[in-house]
This record gives structure tokens, C-alpha cells and sequence, in this order.
């Protein structure tokens, strides 16, 4: 009582209960990271897979709930603007994204964002992307998606168009492409995934009946809902996943990657 703001900020009450603060969430950093690594090492009976999970949207939702049914470990990575992620399931684990590593993601952001509004000016003569009309949350998401890339061994994106799209989800398409991670997209109109081609430059469609074979770390996007077609096309990824781990046999064909 009696003092003022800036004289109890600088009481060494204060700067005490601060350094607890600080502590305890270095230590929460500490135990967070074992657990993740735990859980990596037991996930998939020891294969080691897990997904990237961006976001807290539907298809963060879906992806976090097929995986843990499977026994798949997920990362769901957040930014600090983002409301708290979904339910919590077992072998989910929440990881807000280091700020640190701003500057990194905006990097990646810029070239992407460049490069399709180079392809598409180019292509049909316009482009619908400006990134002069993003929020702070917008770019927060989109730094946060083209880190998750970074991070990821390969790109799934569950409700593009093979040809075009105006979803925020073709940045990090574009990060994973410009990245050289094997990049995927299914184009609900043809029922088919498409994988892209640094020789042709262009998606490729898999044949009928085909799914992508997860690799070890792969970063999943989509949009902010999803319906039958799409919930049923991500499902079969870790379907054939799951089998190809030794969980049951190997019926869809699988497209293996030699990188």
C-alpha cells in the first residue's frame, strides 16, 4: 500500500514470483518434450510416424482424431492468437509455435506467396491472393503453416483443387513444393489425389483407387470444415498406414517414395 506501480514491479516479490513463473514453464517445456519423444518412439508400434497438425479447425479435428485411434501421434501446433485446441485424445500433444522462428517462417511466406501470385498471373492472368488484406492472425496462421512444412517430411492437403485454389492452405502447399517435399492434394472432382511434379511442375493425378503413403512426418492442411468425400479420402491415408505398419494387410496400392 502506498507505493507506487512502478515501485512494486520492481519489489524483489515481483521479480521473484516472476522467476517461479519462468521456471515452471521451462519446466513444462521440459516434460512436454519428453513425452513427445516417448510417444514418438511407441507410435505406430515403433515406426516412429507422426503427423503435424496446424491449426484447430475440422480438418485439425479429424486428422488428430483418425490418428490417435491408430495409435498415431500428433503434434497439434498452435500460434498465440488461436483459441485453446480441440478435445484432447490420447497420443495428441499441443505445441505452441517458438517466435523465435518468426522471421524463418516469414521468409518461407514471402517466396510462396510470390510465386503463386507469379503462376497464377501468369496462367489465367489475375490472382485472387493479397496479402496486404491479412490480419495479424492471418499472418500469424500462415507463418505457423509454413514452419510446420519446415518441419515436416512431406505435404497433405485434404481438400485442394488439383489446378487452382483460393484456400489459404495453397501457401503452405506452396512452401512444402518450393521445399521439395513430396506434395499431395486431393481434388474432390476427379475423387483423386494428386501428387506434384518438379518435372512437369504441375500436379499429377494418381491413379484410380490410389493413396499417398504417409511418410514419417507429414504436415496436414485443409479448410475449415469438411464433408463425406474428404473425411473419407484422409481416412484411407491412415487406414493404408496402419496396415502397412503390420496392423492388418496392405490392401490399397501405395506410392512409395524414393528420396
Amino acid at each position: 500500500p502506498g507505493k507506487t506501480k512502478e515501485e512494486k514491479l520492481k519489489s524483489n516479490y515481483i521479480k521473484e514470483q516472476g522467476k517461479k513463473i519462468l521456471e515452471q514453464e521451462v519446466d513444462k517445456e521440459i516434460v512436454l518434450k519428453e513425452q513427445v519423444e516417448s510417444a514418438l518412439k511407441e507410435s505406430v508400434k515403433g515406426k516412429g510416424l507422426y503427423v503435424i497438425s496446424p491449426g484447430t479447425n475440422e480438418t485439425q479435428e479429424y486428422i488428430t482424431k483418425e490418428a490417435s485411434k491408430r495409435g498415431i501421434t500428433s503434434i497439434r501446433v498452435t500460434h498465440p492468437q488461436e483459441p485453446p485446441a480441440g478435445k484432447k485424445r490420447p497420443q495428441v500433444f499441443d505445441m505452441m509455435i517458438n517466435q523465435k522462428d518468426v522471421v524463418e517462417g516469414d521468409k518461407l511466406v514471402k517466396k510462396a506467396i510470390e510465386d503463386i501470385i507469379s503462376i497464377e498471373t501468369s496462367t489465367v492472368g489475375s490472382t485472387t491472393l493479397d496479402p496486404a488484406k491479412f490480419n495479424d492472425y492471418v499472418r500469424d496462421s500462415i507463418n505457423r503453416d509454413a514452419r510446420s512444412v519446415k518441419n515436416s517430411d512431406s505435404v497433405i492437403d485434404g481438400i485442394s483443387s488439383s489446378s487452382s485454389t483460393t484456400q489459404f492452405s495453397r501457401i503452405p502447399v506452396q512452401v512444402g513444393i518450393n521445399l521439395k517435399k513430396p506434395t499431395y492434394v486431393f481434388d474432390k472432382k476427379f475423387s483423386r489425389w494428386f501428387k506434384f511434379s518438379p518435372e512437369s511442375k504441375q500436379f499429377e493425378p494418381l491413379e484410380a483407387g490410389e493413396t499417398p503413403l504417409l511418410k514419417s512426418q507429414p504436415a496436414f492442411f485443409g479448410g475449415k470444415s469438411l464433408d463425406k468425400v474428404e473425411r473419407t479420402a484422409l481416412k484411407e491415408l491412415f487406414e493404408l498406414k496402419s496396415k502397412q505398419a503390420g496392423l492388418g494387410p496392405v490392401v490399397k496400392k501405395q506410392v512409395i517414395e524414393n528420396e
